[in-house]
């Protein structure tokens, strides 16, 4: 009777573990969700610094095309100029892989996005677009995940987004 409950521990156990495992990279991958969705919000003062505070750590390390920054503070309006150049934005996020450390503390992720810029009415400008990729580390919090960096790496334009 002790080797079959010891059998059932370990199964337990194992089970516990991919579990933990499944629900961390699911609360992972709607991080990156979340960050992409608002982006795209269209109310350009919808993302204050406590919405930040649910996407990322309080010290992120940001590298985007629009700039690098580092901290919460003042990521509304280190994201509302470059939102403000446009009518309308939409950013598709895919294939995203989450690969955690020994510790189930810590992530690395890496996804490919697609992004779409639209002028405002009346700007000869053509749509911008392109692809990319984020690449992000992800680290356990007191309040869950949160993203502790996030790098992109543009892979393709088209369009310019200051062509007049």
């Amino acid at each position: 009777m002790t080797d079959v409950l010891a059998v059932l521990a370990d199964e337990v156990a194992q089970l516990r573990r991919e579990v933990r495992a499944l629900t961390d990279k699911a609360a992972i991958v709607a991080l990156v969700d979340r960050f992409v969705t608002g982006l795209d919000h269209p109310d350009p003062y919808f993302c204050d610094e406590d919405w930040f505070r649910s996407v990322f750590t309080e010290d992120v390390v940001l590298d985007l095309p629009n700039g690098k920054h580092h901290g919460v503070a003042g990521l509304p309006g280190f994201f509302r100029a470059p939102k403000l150049m446009w009518d309308r934005t939409h950013h598709f996020t895919a294939n995203c892989v989450v690969e955690t450390d020994g510790a189930g503390d810590r992530a690395v992720v890496r996804a490919n996005v697609h992004a779409t810029h639209v002028p405002h009415p009346g700007d000869e400008r053509p749509l911008f677009t392109g692809g990319a990729t984020y690449g992000a580390t992800a680290v356990r919090t007191a309040d869950g995940w949160r993203l502790g960096s996030l790098t992109t790496s543009v892979v393709w334009i088209e369009g310019a987004p200051d062509a007049h």
